[in-house]
């Protein structure tokens, strides 16, 4: 089956919703790339840069630059400029020094910002450090350096606290997937999308990731809190999910991840029905059904029957016996008027793959952009097979080029190679453009289906 399509026929809410986000956090990952590859012919070398806020208020915050001077440049006649620019871009600090010939390693310059603008979860506000090195009137080097100011602390018996007000946790434990080995930053970014779609505002990371991880969670809106403070608050963690429990290898979220959206994500109206409706064998059988809602109240029809009306966030019916048909959710307003409706069928044979695309990615220095696409096999109705797990071929045959092909089990779950196993009916697939089109043209094929 042939299939063509633009990456950027999606959602138009949600393209507007990420895509400032992904473009600021493009620039703050840079960084924590390779630059030195992109820098062409050019002898010239990185010169490290270190930047932090020791002292964040209201009234004034202080910020401090390193910059570790290379052996190469002992003595030589440099002047090192620091401009700090607010979001958008008016200069707001600036200082510039000559270094002195003796001064060597560590050269470290303080400039303060007042009555400087605070980050928060609902406004992100990013400052720029730009730092550039003069030998004579030439620049040597030109690094910028996105910062969040916040005031970001723990106090017993109170919790967390960001700028004087308590900050409540909405917390996962970010842990790498497989898909870091092909590219991180590509996984990176898909799963952050994730999680504040989810109404995640905190992520738990190890020690060694912290830096270049902070970098893009600042922009999102999302706290990163250091693992090994897990160990020295391990009240306030002993009930935060990993990522691994929300999100599965392919990107495709899982029950609980609707659970969490019910609770945390105020600003989306959640109907989430549980399991799949496809259990031969089970007829007659216990088969409990949960639903996920922030609607007020819910009421679950079984084939037609009505098995009773719930309220709260997790509703729960555990008596239903299984029998092929349908289940549906049914919710209602404060008013018991019906506003929302969510219904599993019982699947037939498979019929076609329906091509599922999602948000891409824009990737730094103009290279491109990467395209997540689920392949979902559906009857002739559209319902999901979840059951099956049949090998599926892709080639890209314009447009683009196949980074790798990802599924959701545990084991033989990813191939930079053009086909896989579908896991539960589906598969992902991650494409890189191969130039300014956003037209890609791919054939897909699978055993019994369109």
């Amino acid at each position: 089956r042939r299939i063509v399509f633009y990456t950027n026929n999606l959602n138009q809410i949600a393209m507007e919703r990420y895509f400032k986000t992904i473009l600021v956090a493009i620039f703050a990952i840079l960084p924590m790339l390779s630059l030195a590859q992109n820098r062409g012919d050019r002898d010239d070398m990185l010169i490290d840069i270190d930047v932090k806020a020791p002292y964040v208020s209201e009234e004034f915050a202080t910020i401090k630059v390193e910059t570790k001077i290379p052996q190469n440049l002992y003595g030589e006649s440099l002047k090192l400029v620091i401009e700090i620019k607010n979001n958008v871009g008016n200069l707001v600090a600036y200082e510039d020094r000559y270094l002195n010939d003796d001064e060597k390693d560590v050269v470290i310059q303080t400039l303060t910002l007042e009555n400087p603008w605070l980050w928060s979860e609902e406004n992100p506000y990013l400052y720029t450090v730009e730092r550039k090195i003069y030998k004579e009137d030439t620049i040597i080097d030109n690094q910028r350096v996105y910062i969040a100011l916040k005031d970001f602390y723990y106090l017993e018996n109170k919790g967390f606290i960001l700028n004087g007000s308590t900050y409540n946790l909405r917390a996962v434990r970010y842990k790498t997937h497989q898909i870091d080995e092909i590219n991180r930053f590509i996984s990176l970014m898909k799963n952050l999308m994730l999680l504040r779609e989810m109404g995640c505002n905190t992520i738990i990371v190890d020690d060694n990731l912290y830096d270049s991880i902070e970098r893009i969670t600042n922009v999102m809106g999302i706290v990163s809190i250091k693992s090994s403070s897990t160990e020295s608050v391990p009240e306030l963690f002993d009930k935060v999910e990993d990522l691994d429990d929300l999100i599965d290898n392919a990107f495709i979220p899982k029950d609980k991840y609707y659970y969490y959206q019910s609770i945390w994500n105020k600003d989306l109206e959640q109907l989430h029905l549980l399991p799949h409706w496809n259990w031969k064998g089970r007829e007659g059988e216990i088969t409990p059904v949960l639903v996920y809602t922030n609607y007020p109240k819910v009421e679950l029809f079984v084939n037609g029957e009505s098995k009773g009306i719930s309220e709260g966030c997790r509703n729960l019916w555990y008596d239903v016996e299984y029998e092929p048909g349908n289940i549906k959710a049914v919710a209602y307003n404060e008013d018991d008027e019906i506003v929302a409706q969510k219904i599993l069928n019982t699947p037939s044979k498979p019929h076609h793959i329906k091509v599922i695309n999602h948000p891409e990615i824009t990737l730094p220095l103009s290279r491109g952009f990467i395209s997540f696409v689920t392949l979902r096999v559906v009857d002739e109705t559209g319902e999901l097979v979840n059951d099956y797990n049949k090998k599926i071929s892709v080639k890209v045959k314009s447009g683009g080029e196949l980074i790798c092909l990802i599924n959701s089990s545990k084991s033989d779950n990813y191939t930079t190679k053009s086909s896989l196993k579908a896991h539960n009916g589906e598969l992902t697939l991650i494409i890189r453009s191969s130039g300014e089109s956003k037209e890609l043209d791919i054939d897909v094929k699978g055993k019994g289906v369109k």
